[in-house]
């Protein structure tokens, strides 16, 4: 692996991690992305314009797993399968405003990328798509063949596999050269503190004998030769417990920063036996449902609603209006927990309560702070509808007249003018409430 991800690879996983900058930055529309992650990216971008902010946003790979690593999380329904691959990075975030850098954070991180491809052998042609060029909702047979809005045609290697969601993780490993970047310096610091110190004793053993010696020719002569022992060996005394104070220092620094990481992720582990009752209860209806998928959509849109100008337009909220200092919200990102609380049915709908765990930047009077948040959240869907993991708010499949369209746009078919209650196709939110800010 080099220094860089490219943008041209063929590892999908590369093209977006090099191209998620620009996208957030300018807007660029990033085509490996699928249309709801392209969406999620293009509010953040129109917040930080808003605010006259500007963002430099890098990923290196870096660390020991920077080539990989999968966590055998795999999960599918009929026509999709999602993987969820992962690699540490280097994640290097710089705010602007105007040219003055109002905000900087460089941190060790792992990246989380969902990548959903089509199952082998399964036929998908009939299945909606939006065109990757001109975003027309329209079916994949039709884009193969050329696409009715803007006539362009795409091989299926160019439509799957996308990126469906995508999360940072805080690293707390490290490799041998970064350990040995702080180790060093401890282990220098504490040798040279330890022969600074016995060389204090040295002179002031040497002082002493030479205010008692009255002139003692022997005594003065052996004096210094004490001090001459004390400074020759201790060098070898200061390289020795230097070295081992260095480490013990280099270990408590390493402590201390897993400390705090846990301290953040320890209120989570209570919802870790949850996770597969929830799964088992929504399984009885939906033998295709996956946790990760419902956490991950769970999060995409949150991520929408803080940062939409006006959340009520979206299609899958209900919720009430929504805290006016969400306005100042310009990034959002998962902390990787997705809490729930309770589970229930109401007639045909699945009720789930859920805690979510985020860290959100905030810009306000010229500064940019970070924030761990919790945010309550109830969402609602109709357990007769399969879960489908080419579901997207941007291409709805009209399930009165069968037309496809972009319900970010409009909330009613605009073929049979009939209008959709959202969690009879997918979740809704129902509500939504910052709980607590850690």
């Amino acid at each position: 692996m080099g220094q860089t991800w490219k943008s041209d690879s063929e590892d999908i996983f590369e093209r977006f991690a090099s191209g998620i900058d620009e996208a957030i930055s300018t807007g660029q529309v990033l085509k490996c992305a699928d249309r709801d992650v392209q969406y999620s990216i293009r509010l953040q971008n129109e917040r930080m314009r808003k605010h006259g902010l500007r963002v430099r946003y890098n990923l290196t790979p870096r660390g020991n797993l920077s080539e990989g690593f999968k966590l055998g999380r795999i999960w599918s329904d009929e026509h999709y399968e999602n993987k969820l691959e992962s690699r540490t990075c280097l994640k290097d975030e710089e705010y602007y405003e105007g040219e003055r850098r109002v905000f900087r954070k460089k941190e060790n991180a792992v990246l989380h990328q969902t990548v959903t491809s089509v199952r082998d052998g399964v036929d998908v042609s009939e299945d909606i798509y939006c065109c990757p060029d001109c975003g027309a909702p329209t079916r994949i047979s039709q884009l193969t063949g050329g696409c009715p809005s803007c006539g362009n045609k795409f091989r299926m290697s160019e439509l799957y596999p996308k990126i469906s969601n995508y999360y940072f993780y805080p690293d707390v490993g490290s490799t041998r050269k970064e350990m040995g970047r702080i180790a060093l310096p401890s282990i220098l610091i504490s040798v040279g503190v330890t022969y600074l110190f016995l060389l204090l004793i040295g002179v002031a053993g040497l002082i002493g004998s030479t205010l008692t010696s009255h002139g003692n020719t022997y005594q003065s002569m052996q004096a210094m030769g004490n001090f001459i022992g004390i400074a020759i060996g201790g060098i070898f005394i200061a390289g020795f417990y230097g070295a081992f104070t260095g480490w013990i220092i280099t270990v408590i620094i390493y402590l201390v920063r897993f400390g705090k990481f846990a301290a953040q992720r320890i209120p989570m582990a209570k919802y870790l036996g949850s996770q597969k009752s929830f799964e088992e209860f929504m399984k009885k209806s939906t033998p295709e449902f996956s946790y990760e998928f419902f956490a991950g959509k769970a999060v995409n849109y949150i991520k929408m609603i803080l940062l939409s100008d006006n959340p009520q337009n979206l299609p899958f909220y209900y919720g009430q209006q929504t805290d006016p200092s969400f306005e100042n919200i310009v990034d959002v990102e998962s902390m990787g927990a997705v809490g729930v609380t309770k589970v229930e049915t109401s007639g045909n709908y699945a009720v789930v309560y859920a805690d979510v765990y985020l860290e959100n930047t905030y810009h306000s009077n010229g500064k940019v702070v970070r924030i761990n948040e919790v945010f309550e959240t109830v969402m609602r869907k109709n357990l007769s509808r399969p879960v489908s993991m080419n579901f997207h708010i941007t291409s709805i499949h009209c399930p009165t007249c069968g037309g496809s369209f972009d319900a970010t746009r409009s909330m009613t078919c605009p073929y049979c003018s009939n209008s959709f209650r959202m969690e009879d196709l997918d979740w809704s939110v129902d509500y939504l409430v910052r709980k607590a800010v850690r």
